[in-house]
């Protein structure tokens, strides 16, 4: 996903397979620039994560999945910034 992307919130960045064994966290690949080098980098990462660590990547994918997506939540947490912006202005 373009790192800039509304719901780039809802994305923890792999940045290399390192990071997955080391921390067990990340939800898939994030690219800063919104350029064909930075998609086809992001996509290298994940199908050499895919070849090479097939159960890292299954666990990437149910990280994902755990997430609470939903409209209510998201509600909630544009709530909590509304109500704090509310106190600063």
């Amino acid at each position: 996903m373009h790192h800039p992307n509304i719901l780039s919130h809802t994305l923890s960045h792999i940045p290399s397979h390192h990071i997955i064994t080391l921390h067990n966290t990340g939800t898939g690949w994030t690219f800063s620039f919104a350029t064909a080098d930075g998609l086809r980098d992001a996509a290298y990462h994940a199908v050499n994560t895919y070849r090479q660590y097939r159960e890292d990547f299954d666990n990437i994918g149910k990280r994902g999945m755990q997430q609470d997506l939903s409209w209510d939540h998201a509600a909630t947490l544009y709530e909590e910034v509304l109500v704090a912006a509310k106190y600063v202005w």
